[in-house]
């Protein structure tokens, strides 16, 4: 299924939820059994336990239902629900052993190289990142995904709804665009 077809399923669900009673259940069932694999795997990949993961996809539909007159259409409901999904997994604190740290996405970014002032590097490379969010959201949730999360290459072109090698084309662009918004990080880094 490409994308247009899964929002046009999607924005066909959202009526019936919107109608309520047996329409409302319809809708949230299939919104359900075409995301619940989805997010449990993130949430997996988050380092929460199985159950853990469930209570979360759980919350996240109720908070669907709750909100969905929040949804006003002008992005994809793809978007806003994957927002929904990081809310309630940022709602809901886990151990520190299981949360991924800044330098883990610092290291995946930068390869590596060593510092004198960790900190601002982190920093630096956190506010960079906030901005190509803001502009370039897909990509950033892709890098997201395999620097937070550990997806592989299939995993993210199965997401994405690519091949292999257009997915590391594409993984490949979306650091491309990143430079630019992390470059002047780079000055607080000695390369080891």
């Amino acid at each position: 299924m490409d994308f247009e077809e899964q929002e046009q399923l999607n924005l066909r669900d959202i009526k019936l939820i919107k109608k309520g009673g047996t329409c409302l259940e319809q809708g949230i069932s299939n919104l359900f059994k075409r995301y619940y694999h989805i997010f449990i795997q993130y949430y997996r990949r988050t380092g929460r336990s199985e159950e853990s993961a469930e209570d979360l996809v759980q919350d996240v539909f109720v908070k669907v239902v709750r909100k969905i007159d929040t949804f006003r259409g002008d992005s994809p409901f793809g978007a806003w629900i994957w927002m929904v999904v990081k809310r309630t997994g940022y709602d809901k604190p886990h151990t520190s052993k299981e949360t991924a740290t800044e330098d883990d996405v610092l290291e995946f970014i930068i390869g590596g190289a060593e510092s004198s002032n960790n900190d601002d590097i982190t920093n630096c490379v956190r506010k960079g990142f906030n901005l190509y969010a803001n502009e370039n959201n897909e990509r950033a949730q892709v890098l997201t995904l395999i620097s937070f999360n550990g997806w592989d290459i299939s995993e993210i072109a199965k997401f994405i709804e690519r091949t292999p090698g257009a997915t590391r084309e594409y993984i490949s662009q979306c650091r491309k665009k990143l430079k630019p918004f992390i470059e002047h990080c780079l000055e607080l880094l000695t390369v080891a």
